[in-house]
C-alpha cells in the first residue's frame, strides 16, 4: 500500500480552484465565495444544489495558467486521468477509462456544446478556444447522457455571442531553455462578439499555436525539436433571439493540428534485444544500418520523428423555445475529422519497422429535450437522442528487415464501421418534503453496429509473423444491442447551506468490433498460444453507488464537497499488446473500484484564498484478464492506478492604486503505479507551479510570468514495450518507451480586453 508522503501533504495541499480568486460581494459588503452555476442534469442549478460529484474549471482559468488541452486541465483534479500517448487521448475518472483502441468507445464521455464527440481526435486542436466552462461529473452518467459514460462525463461550453461588444486578445510566449528544459514557442488568441441588429448577434473566436515541444531528438546530421506543434483553430457563433422566449445558436468550428515527434523516450534500451529476432540489439541494429546511435536520457530521442497531421470541422444548431415555464430544445451537430500519422515503431535512427495510420471520421447527432420548470412539487428533464457514425481507418507496418538480411514485409490492415443508436431518457425529481428529494430517471437505449477488418501482407509473412504477430485475414460481423439504465438519488437538506445525498446508478460502454487486432480466427491465422482471434467484445456494464455532502460555511466564505463511492465493472473490456502475438482484445470478469473525494474553497480574507482537492483510489481484479494460454494479469489490487492524488492552490492579489498584483502557487501530487503491458512502475511526484501577475484593478489587462513544474521534476505519464524490442537486462517486457510530462517551463503572458 502507498504512502501520502509528508512532504506532499506539508507542499501538496493545494489548488482546485483557480489563479483569480473568486470574490463577490453581497450587498452588506460581506466578502463570499461566486456561486457556480452547473449543467449536470440537463438544466442550470447551483453546483450546491446537485446530488452529483461535479468539478468546474472556469474559461478564465484555463487561460491565466496558459492550459491549452484536457491534459493540461487534469492537474487540476486529481480523480481525472488524461494522457496524450501513441494515436489516443486515454481519458479516466476514478479508474475507469479506455485503452488504446480505436474500436473502443470512450468511457468518459465528452459533450462540446451539448454534443456528444465520439472520438478523442475530434477535440485536438480545438479543446479550450473562448471557453466559459468546463464541467467534470464523476462517476456512471447513463440516464441522463446515455452509453459511454461509465466513468462520467466531461462538458465543455463555449462562450456564447454578446448583444454588447467585447473583445479580448491573449498572447504568451514560452522561452527556450536549451537541451533539457522546453524549446520555446507561443501562442495567440483573440475573440470579437457583438450585436449585429435588435435580433442578431455574432462571435469570432481565433486560435494559433507554434509549440516546438519540450524532447530533443539527437542525430548525427543534428539536433532537432520534438513534439513540435503548429496548430490553428476557429469558431464562429451566430444567435439569433427574436423574442424573449425564443433563440437559436448556430455554431460552425474548425481545427487544423500539425505535430512533428511525441514526448518520449526509451527506458532500457542500453540493454534491450529482441528475442524475436535472435537476441538482435537497438545497438547492433544501428551500427549495422550506419545509423545515428542509441541515445537514451531525459527528454532525449535517438530516432526517426513522426508527424500526427489532423483536421477537424464542427457544426451545431442549438434552438431553445419558452413554451409556459417549459423549454423545448433541439440541439443538432455534425463533426467529422482526418488523420495521417507516422510512427518509428522500433525506436532507432535505423528505420527497421515504421507505421503509417490514416483515418476518417465523421458523426451526426439529434436531440430533443423537455425541460420543466423549477420550483414545482415534480421537476423531470425528458428528451430522445439519435446518433449516427461512420469509421474508415488503414494502418500500414514497414518491415524494412533487409537490414538485417531478411526479406522485407509489408502488412496493411483496413478497417470500417457503421454505427446508429437512439436512445429515451427522462429523469424527475420528486420533492416529498421540504428537506428530502427523492431522483428517479432511466434510459432506454438501442444501437446497432456493423464492421469489416482485412489485414493483407506483401513479402515475407513470415517477418511479420515473428516481429508484430501479423497475420493475414478477412472478418466481418454486426450486431444490435438494446439496453435500458437506471438511477435513483436520495438528497436531505440540512439547512439552505448543507446537504447530503446517496446514489445509485447505472451505465454501459458499447460493445464492438476489434480495429487494432492483426490475428484472424481460421487456422492459419493466429500464433497457436492466442488461439483463434475475437472481432467482436460484448458491451461492459457498471453499478456504482455513492454518498456525499455539500456544503457553505462562514457565510459563503467555506465551500467543502465530498464523496465516496464503490463501482463494479463486468464485462470489462480490454486490449493488451502481447510480443510475438498482437494486440487481443476481449472481455474480462469483474472488476471494483472505491474511493473518496474532497474538495474546499476557502476565502481566508478579501484577498486570499486557498483551495484544496484531494482524491484517493483502490481497485481489485476479481476476474483476470485470460486469452488461449495466455493470463495476461493475475487477481488482486489493481496496481495500474495512482491510489492517492491532491492538487493545491493558494491565490493571493494585493491593490496598488488603480493596479493589482496577483501571485498563485500550485501544487500537483501524484501517487506511484505501475503500468500494464510493460514491466515498469513510475515513482510518485509533485509539481510546483507559480504565477507572479500585474494588472489593472477593473481586470481590462494583466502581465504574468509562469514558472511549471518549478522543481524540474521528471515524471512519467504512460509507457508501453517496445514491438521490436521487448526485452531487456532488467526483464522480460522492461524494454520500452514512456510519454514524459513537461521539464521545468518559463512562461510570458499578456492579455487584454476591450468592451
Amino acid at each position: 500500500m502507498t504512502r501520502f508522503d509528508k512532504k506532499a501533504m506539508a507542499l501538496g495541499v493545494a489548488m482546485a480552484a483557480a489563479s483569480f480568486p473568486l470574490l463577490a460581494q453581497q450587498e452588506k459588503g460581506m466578502m463570499q465565495l461566486e456561486e457556480m452555476v452547473v449543467t449536470a442534469q440537463k438544466r442550470e442549478q447551483n453546483l450546491q444544489d446537485v446530488p452529483v460529484s461535479v468539478a468546474v474549471v472556469t474559461g478564465k482559468e484555463l487561460i491565466s495558467t496558459n492550459t491549452l488541452d484536457f491534459e493540461g486541465m487534469a492537474d487540476r483534479i486529481p480523480s481525472l486521468g488524461i494522457t496524450n500517448v501513441a494515436n489516443i487521448t486515454a481519458i479516466s475518472i476514478r479508474g475507469i477509462g479506455t485503452t488504446d483502441n480505436g474500436g473502443f468507445e470512450q468511457s468518459v464521455g465528452l459533450f462540446i456544446d451539448g454534443i456528444h464527440q465520439p472520438k478523442d481526435r475530434l477535440y485536438r486542436a480545438t479543446s479550450f478556444l473562448d471557453v466559459a466552462n468546463v464541467q467534470v461529473l464523476r462517476g456512471p452518467q447513463g440516464t441522463l447522457f446515455g452509453k459511454n459514460t461509465t466513468g462520467g462525463a466531461l462538458m465543455l461550453t463555449s462562450n456564447r455571442p454578446t448583444s454588447e461588444f467585447e473583445a479580448g486578445v491573449t498572447g504568451s510566449y514560452i522561452f527556450d531553455d536549451g537541451e533539457g528544459g522546453h524549446n520555446g514557442g507561443y501562442t495567440t488568441e483573440g475573440f470579437v462578439s457583438g450585436g449585429l441588429g435588435d435580433t442578431f448577434s455574432a462571435r469570432l473566436a481565433l486560435r494559433q499555436v507554434e509549440d516546438h515541444g519540450y524532447f530533443t531528438n539527437v542525430l548525427n546530421t543534428g539536433s532537432e525539436d520534438v513534439d513540435d506543434k503548429e496548430q490553428q483553430a476557429g469558431r464562429l457563433s451566430l444567435m439569433w433571439q427574436p423574442s424573449d422566449t425564443l433563440s437559436a445558436l448556430l455554431k460552425f468550428e474548425k481545427g487544423r493540428s500539425r505535430i512533428d515527434g511525441e514526448p518520449n523516450r526509451t527506458v532500457n534500451y542500453r540493454t534491450a534485444f529482441s528475442p524475436g529476432l535472435g537476441g538482435l540489439t537497438p545497438q547492433a541494429l544501428v551500427a549495422i544500418a550506419g545509423a545515428s546511435p542509441v541515445v537514451e536520457g531525459k527528454y532525449l530521442q535517438s530516432w526517426n520523428t513522426g508527424k500526427d497531421d489532423t483536421d477537424t470541422n464542427a457544426a451545431t444548431l442549438t434552438v431553445e423555445w419558452d413554451v409556459s415555464d417549459f423549454t423545448l430544445m433541439s440541439i443538432s451537430g455534425y463533426t467529422d475529422f482526418d488523420y495521417d500519422q507516422h510512427r518509428d515503431a522500433d525506436w532507432t535512427a535505423a528505420d527497421l519497422l515504421s507505421q503509417d495510420d490514416t483515418q476518417d471520421f465523421e458523426a451526426y447527432s439529434q436531440e430533443f429535450r423537455l425541460v420543466s420548470p423549477l420550483g414545482e412539487k415534480v421537476e423531470y428533464v425528458a428528451g430522445i437522442y439519435y446518433q449516427s457514425s461512420s469509421d474508415h481507418s488503414i494502418e500500414q507496418r514497414n518491415y524494412n528487415v533487409s537490414l538485417i538480411g531478411l526479406p522485407p514485409a509489408v502488412s496493411s490492415r483496413a478497417f470500417s464501421s457503421d454505427n446508429e443508436s437512439v436512445s429515451v431518457y427522462a429523469n424527475f425529481d420528486f420533492h416529498l418534503a421540504d428537506a428530502w428529494t427523492l431522483s428517479l430517471g432511466g434510459n432506454y437505449s438501442d444501437e446497432s453496429k456493423d464492421a469489416e477488418r482485412m489485414l493483407t501482407i506483401a513479402g515475407n509473412a513470415t517477418v511479420a509473423a515473428i516481429v508484430a504477430g501479423d497475420y493475414a485475414h478477412d472478418m466481418s460481423g454486426d450486431r444490435s444491442v438494446d439496453k435500458f439504465n437506471s438511477s435513483a438519488k436520495l438528497q436531505y437538506d440540512l439547512s439552505d447551506d448543507f446537504m447530503l445525498y446517496t446514489s445509485v446508478s447505472q451505465s454501459f460502454k458499447s460493445g464492438g468490433f476489434d480495429e487494432q487486432g492483426v490475428n484472424g480466427d481460421e487456422p492459419g491465422e493466429y500464433p497457436a498460444n492466442a488461439g483463434p482471434a475475437q472481432f467482436e467484445f460484448d458491451d461492459e456494464e457498471v453499478v456504482s453507488a455513492e454518498i456525499g455532502g455539500k456544503g457553505m460555511f462562514l457565510d459563503g466564505r467555506l465551500m467543502a464537497n465530498w464523496a465516496a463511492f464503490y463501482v463494479e465493472v463486468t464485462d470489462r473490456q480490454f486490449s493488451r499488446f502481447v510480443p510475438l502475438t498482437g494486440f487481443i482484445v476481449g472481455n474480462s470478469g469483474e472488476t471494483s473500484y472505491q474511493g473518496m473525494e474532497f474538495e474546499s474553497q476557502f476565502l481566508i480574507t478579501e484577498n486570499l484564498q486557498w483551495d484544496l482537492s484531494l482524491a484517493y483510489l483502490t481497485g481489485d481484479i476479481d476476474e483476470p484478464i485470460v486469452a488461449g494460454t495466455l493470463q495476461l494479469e493475475t487477481k488482486g489490487p489493481i496496481d495500474s492506478i495512482p491510489q492517492w492524488g491532491a492538487t493545491n492552490h493558494v491565490g493571493y492579489q494585493y491593490p496598488v492604486g488603480d493596479l493589482r498584483i496577483t501571485a498563485d502557487m500550485y501544487n500537483i501530487f501524484e501517487d506511484n503505479l505501475d503500468y500494464t503491458g510493460i514491466a515498469l512502475s513510475r515513482d510518485s511526484s509533485l509539481r510546483t507551479n507559480l504565477r507572479l501577475g500585474l494588472g489593472d484593478q477593473a481586470g481590462v489587462w494583466e502581465a504574468a510570468l509562469l514558472v511549471d513544474n518549478v522543481t524540474d521534476e521528471e515524471v512519467f505519464i504512460a509507457a508501453q514495450v517496445n514491438a521490436v524490442f521487448t526485452d531487456s537486462a532488467a526483464g522480460p517486457m522492461t524494454a520500452g518507451e514512456a510519454w514524459m510530462r513537461p521539464p521545468r517551463t518559463y512562461t510570458l503572458q499578456f492579455r487584454y480586453n476591450w468592451d
